[in-house]
């Protein structure tokens, strides 16, 4: 069946980040962990993704981190400017939307949603979105995959699912969809070409 629909995750496939460099700030300021995912569990980043806390709350799980104390909007700052545009997957969702649906899925939170919608009006690059901290779900759980189908009428049969995460694109195949572990640009190019996908 051709392919009516094409879903692209955020994070390393429209946009580049670097939540090194936020941890690294965080041990410049007394982080009380010395790697990265032992911060991440403390902050409860997991579950500021699938909206179960508010910023507020994520903000001081942060601060009682840190032995030396930061500002509420320090802590977003840092938070937030960790993106770099991927042109090139910018610039192939463009085409794409000339003849299908385009749509973003991500596992995200609402400092950074917010952030790319200001910053790169992130709302606009697609026909529409699903922000796990939104609708309470993350990848691969099967909640936030129906979530998209519901709201989108999605067929899974049509519908073809772009993520760096090979979990996350085995979630989306188990429920029918055709899926891309993108790790490349041109790689995903071709396979997307594949499918019968038009590209030029």
């Amino acid at each position: 069946m051709k392919i009516e629909t094409i879903v692209f995750d955020l994070g390393k496939v429209l946009f580049d980040f670097d939540f090194a460099s936020v941890f690294d700030y965080a041990r410049s300021c007394g982080a009380k962990h010395e790697n990265l995912s032992d911060f991440a569990n403390a902050i409860d980043q997991s579950a500021y993704e699938r909206g179960a806390i508010s910023t507020k709350q994520f903000i001081a799980r942060v601060q009682d981190q840190l032995s030396q104390p930061l500002a509420p909007d320090q802590i977003a700052s840092r938070w937030q400017n960790i993106f770099t545009p991927c042109e090139d997957m910018l610039a192939l969702q463009r085409r794409l939307r000339n003849r299908h649906q385009v749509l973003i899925l991500s596992n995200t939170n609402e400092l950074h949603w917010d952030f790319l919608i200001e910053k790169f009006a992130l709302e606009s690059l697609a026909d529409g979105t699903v922000a796990s901290f939104k609708v309470g779900a993350l990848k691969p759980g099967v909640e936030i995959y129906r979530a998209a189908e519901t709201t989108f009428k999605l067929k899974p049969e049509s519908t073809v699912f772009i993520d760096d995460i090979y979990l996350n694109v085995g979630g989306a195949k188990a429920l029918g969809w055709h899926g891309i572990h993108h790790t490349k640009f041109s790689e995903t190019v071709s396979e997307l070409r594949a499918l019968g996908v038009d590209i030029d």
